[in-house]
């Protein structure tokens, strides 16, 4: 008998319910021991949806508690820029500010983005040794973004994705870092597109642990070869075919009927496990014409939509 306490963060609102319920699923079916899931929720979060959530994880030994966050948060918050990705909301934030949230008694947490499925334990992950480092996370692919010049810091320490973050909260709370976000948030917005993903790159690009990329394997990984990693060839061709955390990273998300993604089959697989096994898969949006053409096809069974996937 595993006698670990998987202490588990998660950030949603009434639109990512269903997703969110599902990785929770998928987690507690893979993780052999006892499971707290921390549901940070703002002003609005229904009574269904946290009935459904807790309904994801019945007959697991794991429990949800919901929390919170400020009301006034949104004040403080550079949403709505211009080049930001526009599928992001307010929820993203909440991570920020864990220190007023989580309760004191909790020294670490593992952060997860609601669009992500669990294929493997997660002790590993858990266990992997922060002391003394405030946070763990996976490096993003590099781009042409200019992301070091507008966050003025060293290309060397990298970036990394926020949708997977192993959180030393003694830390956090030892060294105040929700007053350094604040501050950064006040003084730089301007440097601002990634939303709390470029916060927490700026405080953190040179103090942090890099985690195994396994553990955040990001749609990017799928996609192409022509880019630049921080990880080897070898890595990356090694976690394509067994990653433990699918991160569904793009636009294009698993629950949208016609998604090409090579791991979508996992996240129906999970679906059918939680209290949304009978909810029909939605339909991509689409502003244009073409692209409404387009979904019928897809809803007919008829084609997927493109993502220019490498064969795994």
């Amino acid at each position: 008998m595993n006698t670990s306490i998987l202490n588990i963060v998660l950030s949603t609102d009434n639109n990512y319910v269903m997703p969110t319920g599902i990785l929770m699923c998928s987690v507690c079916v893979n993780t052999p021991c006892k499971i707290t899931f921390f549901v940070l929720t703002g002003k609005g979060f229904s009574e269904k949806s946290k009935s459904l959530m807790q309904q994801s994880v019945k007959g697991y030994d794991a429990s949800v508690v919901f929390l919170p966050v400020p009301e006034n948060l949104e004040s403080l918050l550079p949403m709505d820029k211009p080049g930001q990705p526009q599928y992001i909301t307010v929820a993203t934030y909440y991570r920020l500010f864990l220190q007023d949230i989580l309760p004191e008694s909790i020294d670490k947490v593992l952060y997860l983005d609601g669009d992500i499925v669990c294929r493997s334990s997660l002790l590993p992950l858990w266990n992997t040794d922060i002391e003394g480092k405030p946070v763990a996370a996976v490096y993003e692919i590099e781009n042409n973004d200019h992301r070091y010049e507008r966050l003025c810091y060293d290309e060397k320490d990298g970036y990394f994705n926020a949708g997977v973050l192993l959180i030393n909260m003694k830390c956090w709370r030892e060294h105040d870092v929700q007053k350094t976000f604040i501050e950064f948030l006040n003084n730089h917005s301007d440097r601002i597109v990634y939303h709390d993903q470029d916060v927490l790159n700026s405080v953190f690009h040179d103090n942090k642990v890099v985690l195994d990329v396994k553990f955040n394997v990001l749609n990017s990984y799928f996609v192409r070869d022509d880019i630049r990693y921080l990880y080897s060839k070898e890595e990356i061709e090694a976690v394509r075919k067994e990653p433990v955390l699918v991160h569904f990273s793009s636009h294009l998300k698993p629950w949208f009927k016609g998604c090409s993604h090579p791991f979508t089959n996992e996240f129906l697989y999970y679906k059918g496990l939680s209290p949304w096994k009978r909810t029909k898969l939605h339909v991509f949006p689409s502003p244009t014409l073409r692209g409404k053409i387009s979904n019928i096809f897809v809803w007919l069974g008829l084609t997927k939509y493109k993502g220019n996937y490498v064969q795994l």
